[in-house]
């Protein structure tokens, strides 16, 4: 859901000949780099976000900058998640690159800058992103956060009519809720490089402050993790609508 309400956030915030670009390449289900064609759950404006989860194991690495949370911020060497998002930037911006090299660059774009905006993506506590470190239950620290505070449930996919609404209707209150005329200027920050350490710096204030490994996050501190991400999915969307209106104008 976190990536579907990236994209749509994005969606909004689009020129029309942007949206144009959009359906036309998330339409295309061609992957030359992955070789594995999209199928009905992740070919749409929405769902293309989330084509680069489920080709797992390809690119499997690729999702994520492992800075370390105790050192001093300074990313690490790619290739990682930065050095795959200019990539595919680069081939959305090549007249020469194929319709098809571009579908794929699209699907990829849009996943990155969406895991570039969650914490655990951007920091290595030694607890490969917080994926070891287990909360009560079958959570673990990583999906927790990934998942907003637990407060955005999957939906099926493809989706139907009812999925979309839902998606739509959360996009619109991450919107509400953190407007654009207030971000501008976060939201104008192109660079992942910069997303990147913002990401690290969350989990440094706010990640792994006032939770217990085995325990059920408090109250409080779920409702911390909730306002963060619903404002780095608002601002992820932004951004992304930034990159893409300036390469489909």
């Amino acid at each position: 859901m976190g990536h579907m309400l990236v994209a749509r956030v994005a969606w909004d915030n689009l020129t029309p000949t942007a949206r144009a670009a959009v359906e036309r390449l998330t339409s295309n289900p061609h992957n030359p780099g992955a070789g594995q064609d999209c199928t009905a759950e992740d070919n749409d404006a929405y769902t293309a976000a989330v084509w680069m989860d489920d080709v797992r194991p390809t690119y499997k690495e690729l999702h994520f900058v492992n800075t370390p949370l105790d050192g001093d911020g300074t990313l690490p060497p790619g290739p990682n998640s930065i050095s795959f998002l200019n990539q595919n930037l680069g081939v959305l911006r090549d007249p020469k690159a194929s319709e098809d090299q571009k579908a794929e660059a699209l699907r990829i774009t849009e996943h990155l800058v969406g895991d570039l905006h969650m914490p655990l993506h951007n920091s290595d506590n030694h607890d490969h992103g917080g994926n070891g470190f287990k909360l009560n239950g079958h959570d673990n620290l990583h999906s927790f956060w990934d998942s907003g505070g637990k407060q955005w449930s999957n939906v099926p996919r493809p989706l139907n009519a009812a999925g979309k609404a839902q998606v739509e209707k959360l996009a619109a209150q991450l919107e509400n809720q953190y407007p654009m005329d207030k971000y501008r200027i976060d939201a104008s920050n192109l660079h992942p490089e910069d997303w990147s350490h913002e990401g690290w710096q969350l989990s440094k204030d706010d990640v792994y402050q006032g939770v217990t490994q085995g325990e059920a996050p408090s109250q409080e501190y779920t409702d911390r993790c909730r306002k963060d991400m619903n404002r780095e999915a608002a601002l992820g969307g932004y951004r992304l609508a930034g990159l893409l209106n300036g390469i489909f104008q």
